[in-house]
């Protein structure tokens, strides 16, 4: 926009471009699948990332591992048009 001679009112800057920079700044408190994927809906294309919350206090449970935290399976994803 700040070179072009011909913005318009659907012009949009973009700060963050990346999905999962995008989505960590939305949603801090998930943890983001290291690759997010294109998914084809109704003829449009959208970029998708799974996302987890993690805890390591899980009432009612043991750790497997002491390293390791307890994740609950596609708790959220976020799709970027």
């Amino acid at each position: 926009m700040l070179v072009s001679s011909h913005p318009t009112p659907q012009s949009r800057i973009l700060f963050h471009r990346r999905i999962r920079k995008r989505v960590r700044h939305l949603a801090p408190c998930l943890n983001l699948d290291a690759d997010p994927y294109i998914v084809l809906v109704d003829g449009r294309l959208y970029r998708m990332v799974d996302g987890y919350t993690t805890s390591s206090h899980v009432p009612y449970s043991e750790p497997l591992f002491s390293a390791r935290r307890w994740a609950r399976d596609d708790s959220s994803q976020a799709s970027i048009e």
